[in-house]
């Protein structure tokens, strides 16, 4: 048996679709800029990171203490 990205997601759209407070909960942490991976993780990328990568501007922790957070 093989798995297939096509499966994962169907998987995943089902478990979310299944309950109105697991759709609440999809739907609040979407909004707060969560990416929702498989069913049961989620991770919200630091502002600092897409600014360090795109526009070369660093948070505090890098700047002034040399500590790469991201």
């Amino acid at each position: 048996m093989t798995i297939t990205w096509r499966s994962i997601r169907e998987q995943r759209e089902e478990f979310w679709s299944s309950s109105p407070v697991y759709r609440a909960i999809y739907e609040r942490l979407s909004k707060q800029g969560y990416h929702i991976i498989g069913v049961l993780g989620a991770v919200k990328r630091c502002h600092w990171t897409r600014e360090a990568i795109i526009r070369h501007r660093f948070c505090y922790k890098c700047l002034w203490y040399g500590i790469e957070s991201h």
